[in-house]
């Protein structure tokens, strides 16, 4: 019977010592690193209480890795010559933060499928062969940032098309991409910067987000033409930068945007003409600046900001086509729409109509074409070169315009009226009868 007894404690202890080898085995503490295929082939754990780096010239398979459930720490894959795929990361549903970053080979992110959120980072960079996001597709929120940056052949965030919630987003230095669309469920975040994408051409995408807590910066998208994308953004709670895109013609996109916590600095915008788009901004709680845009004269979106007294800081404008002080820009005026509804077409050149009817009592219309933004004055002469009425004096958009005069208290007799529009000029004469 001792016999037995004894046998029965040895079986018992030697299953313990079993289940506490396998045990032991599944739940890695502190971080792992796996530097080598033979090393990704020999690991068994289900469980890694720290971080896992996986960085190794000849690792080229990671389904070894399948048994694995949980990382509390970072992940970071990186460094990795000939891997093609993350298959083999299947099970692993969050992290703490996650780094994709310099795998030459990788075109996918296939095998990240399962992952819901990262507590912290998500870094996706310098993955020269990845053209798509595909393995995001159903993470919904990173506690951290979300960069995006220097993948040469990505051409669109698709696969980020559930994401609601970042603290911070970065897309730059992205050759291929294009668009912005994959961000459409985003609507707010910490901080935004849209940076030497050379190939984009648009913010659409971005069309639901409503607000950036910190800064704003579009800069070096040398193909941007508009900011269209940013139609519904209210507010900038640090600095909004607009700088070095080269084909930006507009500002508009930023319409409906209303305070910015810092500073406002646009600039080195080449073919940026006009500041329209900033018509709502009635706060800028830094310095406004507004340097090196080689064609820019048109001023009038700055008038609601200058008028309300809105500008925390000070008033920099040089360097530009022109520089008016901040009270020229003031008396300018508002911007005022293109009247274009005879005329949907932009006109090919500037021009004074004759007024109709002409003689006239008591009112007539005058009509004249402006080609490119600018400073418009219209005015009424008697014979003595005296001013009888000043009708137009703020700068417009390109667009066909028509004024309405009526002048009953002066005499009949001969008048002219002169307009500038730019370094053009031009005199017509008409003539009021009883």
């Amino acid at each position: 019977m001792r016999q037995i007894n004894f046998f029965i404690l040895l079986l018992v202890n030697l299953l313990f010592l079993a289940l506490f080898s396998v045990s032991s085995a599944q739940v890695i503490d502190g971080d792992v690193t796996l530097n080598s295929q033979a090393e990704v082939n020999s690991f068994t754990g289900t469980s890694i209480t720290g971080g896992l780096r996986i960085s190794g010239s000849d690792i080229v398979d990671l389904t070894p890795l399948s048994t694995l459930t949980s990382v509390g720490g970072y992940l970071t894959v990186r460094d990795n010559d000939a891997l093609t795929s993350l298959a083999g990361l299947d099970n692993i549903t969050s992290v703490g933060y996650l780094s994709v970053n310099n795998n030459d080979a990788l075109t996918s992110l296939a095998g990240l499928d399962n992952m819901t959120s990262v507590g912290g980072d998500l870094t996706v960079r310098d993955n020269d062969a990845l053209t798509s996001l595909a393995g995001l597709d159903n993470m919904t929120s990173v506690g951290g940032d979300l960069t995006v940056w220097d993948n040469a052949a990505l051409t669109s965030l698709a696969g980020l098309d559930n994401m609601t919630s970042v603290g911070g987003l970065s897309v730059c230095t992205n050759a291929a991409l294009t668009s912005l669309a994959g961000l459409d469920n985003i609507t707010s975040v910490g901080g935004l910067s849209v940076y030497n994408n050379a190939a984009l051409t648009s913010l659409a995408g971005l069309d639901n987000m409503t607000s950036v807590g910190g800064d704003l910066y579009v800069g070096y998208n040398a193909a941007l033409t508009s900011l269209a994308g940013l139609d519904n953004m209210t507010s900038v709670g640090g600095n909004l930068s607009v700088n070095n895109n080269a084909a930006l013609t507009s500002l508009a996109g930023l319409d409906n945007m209303t305070s910015v916590g810092g500073f406002l600095y646009v600039g080195y915008n080449a073919a940026l003409t006009s500041l329209a788009g900033l018509d709502n901004m009635t706060s800028v709680g830094g310095d406004l600046i507004v340097s090196y845009n080689a064609r820019l004269n048109c001023f009038c979106g700055l008038y609601s900001l200058l008028s309300s007294n809105g500008l925390g800081g000070s008033y920099n404008v040089h360097y530009n086509l022109e520089n008016p002080t901040q009270q020229q820009t003031i008396d300018d005026g508002p911007c005022i729409p293109s009247v274009v509804a005879e005329n949907e077409l932009k006109p090919m050149s500037y021009k004074l109509q004759q007024n109709y009817p002409n003689p006239f009592n008591p009112s007539t219309k005058i009509e004249y074409n402006v080609k490119e933004p600018c400073k418009v004055s219209l005015v009424v002469y008697n014979l003595n070169g005296q001013v009888v009425k000043e009708l137009v004096n703020l700068y417009q958009q390109p667009g066909t315009y028509s004024i309405k005069l009526t002048i009953q208290e002066i005499p009949s007799g001969i008048y002219f009226y002169k307009i500038r529009m730019g370094d053009f000029q031009a005199v017509k004469k008409m003539v009021k009868i009883e």
